[in-house]
């Protein structure tokens, strides 16, 4: 069982509706969604489409000890764009 799966059953909601997944070249997901879980990839493309994340409130990393490239160039991006993450926040 898949972590998506697990969380919209926890739910008590379909997979693909208010929880979704992207995974490669495997997508489950609707407008409806609010939670989506991505792997490094998925993140990485999404960042390259569109850099500021408009349409994500929430980012969470997981798995970051499987050291690999995707891994270290989402961190990066999102390391080096704070100003996406606090653009309201004021001093």
């Amino acid at each position: 069982m898949s972590l998506a799966e697990r969380v919209a059953e926890e739910m008590a909601e379909r997979l693909g509706d208010l929880v979704g997944y992207s995974v490669r070249l495997e997508t489950k997901r609707s407008d409806q969604t609010r939670l989506e879980f991505v792997t490094t990839g998925v993140l990485l493309r999404r960042i390259q489409s569109d850099p500021l994340l408009k349409d994500i409130t929430h980012i969470l990393v997981d798995e970051v000890h499987e050291r690999d490239m995707n891994t270290y160039e989402s961190s990066s991006c999102l390391h080096y764009s704070p100003q996406r993450f606090f653009n309201d926040v004021t001093p």
